[in-house]
């Protein structure tokens, strides 16, 4: 079972990696995975189980194209609190 992002830690992400996850799931996007606390508290990592919408940068986030079937496509990344929402290969 796909663990949730209740309330408060749906509030404690970066608004724009929230910003971006709204506009994923609106697309059709679907969540694959989701990891809390990895390896640092208040970290939270979202796999998305399609290729993103849009790649464009969104300061202050990182973006990064891995390009890595063992592991995922690519990601966005709030540097500063360890959040990431990553997206998979075509549901893969």
């Amino acid at each position: 079972m796909i663990p949730k992002l209740d309330h408060d830690r749906w509030k404690r992400l970066h608004p724009e990696l929230r910003r971006i996850l709204q506009l994923e799931l609106r697309a059709g996007n679907r969540i694959e995975d989701i990891v809390l606390d990895c390896g640092l508290e208040g970290a939270t990592f979202v796999l998305l189980s399609f290729p993103f919408q849009t790649t464009e940068s969104r300061p202050p986030l990182r973006f990064v194209r891995l390009g890595d079937r063992g592991v995922w496509d690519a990601h966005y990344m709030d540097v500063a609190t360890a959040q990431i929402v990553a997206c998979g290969f075509d549901g893969e």
